[in-house]
């Protein structure tokens, strides 16, 4: 395989994973690598592309250990989209996630709905009756976390893991 048939694919990888990177559901399925072998056996897709972000299987990025450190490392803090909306849809953009600090981006644009993130150390929500957009800053410790609605919360719900 060329090199230019490798760069390429490369490229147009990171730029699917950067273009949809945040747009997983919560309830997205697990993490699956995709690569791509050359012809002399070894994988350099693979260890170029390797801990920046896994893809799904729907091609929805996901946020590894090795690249939430590297965002942390630059000062940053890696952030969770949370949404909720009248069409019943409460989803965040990565599920799973390292442990760690994060913001979270709770968007909220229903006023018969909430998005509530509740576990551990953690107890945030919007509110009901508003619409809005609310920002936390958080430490997520290995465990779960259950995200619900809370006028819905058996119906509208489910569960962040960190690892």
């Amino acid at each position: 395989m060329r090199i230019s048939t490798i760069l390429v694919g490369v490229v147009a990888s990171m730029a699917l994973a950067i273009g949809s990177f945040g747009m997983a559901q919560a309830n997205s399925q697990p993490a699956v690598q995709h690569d791509a072998a050359s012809t002399d056996g070894t994988d350099h897709l693979s260890s170029m592309v390797h801990g920046v972000t896994g893809l799904d299987l729907d091609g929805a990025a996901r946020l590894t250990e090795r690249s939430a450190a590297h965002i942390w490392a630059r000062g940053g803090l890696p952030k969770l989209v949370g949404k909720v909306n009248d069409d019943r849809d409460l989803t965040i953009s990565q599920n799973p996630v390292p442990s760690g600090r994060y913001k979270i981006v709770a968007r909220d644009t229903s006023k018969r709905h909430n998005w509530h993130i509740f576990g551990g150390n953690i107890d945030k929500e919007t509110a009901v009756k508003e619409t809005g957009t609310w920002h936390w800053k958080v430490r997520l410790q290995n465990g779960s976390y259950t995200v619900v609605c809370d006028p819905h919360a058996r119906k509208m719900r489910f569960t962040l893991d960190v690892t």
